[in-house]
């Protein structure tokens, strides 16, 4: 009998964030993964009642339907929850750069200025801060929306 030989070098990967990045690992440790999951393929392939194992296997992904709707419909609704703070963040944006470029000379301000704090630096800084929190929820939406 011929063995095949499947290499998994530089392969990893999650169908959902894990929050742990992949790492280096040693030859040896890579040949011993290979040879480990060769074994299983080679195993699995051999099996007498592979047919019957994987028809089964296609009615269980066709019962999991359900869930994968769910799962695609809580997925929909976190786009579009993002796409509303995105829109809402530079609306705020707008009104707060509306503000702060009429800041009047006479020293008045409005409630988002603290007093004895220079008005226009308050301002941008509340500006900047929010470009950042829309920076960081436009990533989120383009991971989302990239699958």
């Amino acid at each position: 009998m011929r063995r095949r030989a499947f290499w998994l070098r530089d392969l990893a990967g999650a169908q959902y964030a894990t929050g742990v990045s992949a790492v280096e690992v040693s030859g040896r440790t890579a040949l011993r993964t290979a040879d480990l999951v060769t074994a299983l393929v080679v195993q699995w392939m051999n099996r007498d009642d592979l047919t019957e194992l994987t028809a089964k296997y296609a009615a269980f992904i066709k019962s999991e339907t359900p869930w994968t709707e769910q799962h695609a419909k809580s997925k929909s609704d976190k786009i579009d929850r993002l796409k509303f703070a995105i829109l809402s963040i530079g609306e705020r944006i707008a009104d707060l750069t509306k503000e702060r470029d009429e800041l009047p000379e006479n020293g008045m301000t409005s409630p988002d200025v603290t007093p004895g704090m220079d008005p226009a630096a308050q301002l941008t800084g509340a500006i900047t801060a929010l470009n950042l929190k829309r920076a960081d929820l436009s990533a989120e939406l383009a991971t989302l929306t990239k699958a």
